[in-house]
């Protein structure tokens, strides 16, 4: 409700991005072909939703940091930044390039469980060589940078 990179959204482009939140698996990935998108967020409202509009709403939250776009094997996919929800399973959706799924205890520092006790569940999508970051508590952001929440 405070976020600045929300509130640079309009009505549609925000309505979008939350309904994108509901729909991404547990790394904020999702396919971001425009059939796909439109059919999943806006199934009973199909004629108040283009894919013009899908479109627009996509390259808004991408302009003001909120997704990724990439592509893998030439088909279109989007990564929501920061997402920041702890993996189930493994992604649905293949990963941008550069960037890994660890376990959150894999980012431990060595030394720091003690001998017999439980790894700590779940796990995190990282860039290569930000491991450091998660740590401290923030997320990798489209610009490599960092963004604690």
């Amino acid at each position: 409700m405070t976020s600045e990179r929300v509130a640079s959204l309009s009505w549609e482009a925000e309505v979008f991005y939350r309904r994108l939140m509901s729909v991404a698996d547990d790394y904020g990935l999702y396919d971001a072909r425009t059939p796909i998108l439109r059919s999943a967020l806006y199934p009973l409202q199909l004629d108040k939703m283009s894919e013009c509009n899908i479109q627009r709403c996509l390259s808004a939250c991408e302009a003001a940091g909120l997704i990724l776009l990439y592509s893998h094997n030439e088909k279109p996919y989007l990564m929501i930044l920061g997402f920041d929800q702890q993996g189930k399973s493994m992604p649905k959706w293949p990963l941008p390039n550069g960037y890994e799924v660890l376990k959150v205890s894999d980012l431990l520092p060595i030394g720091s469980r003690q001998p017999g006790s439980m790894p700590v569940p779940g796990s995190r999508i990282m860039r290569s060589g930000d491991i450091k970051v998660r740590l401290g508590g923030m997320t990798p952001t489209r610009e490599g940078g960092t963004n604690d929440g």
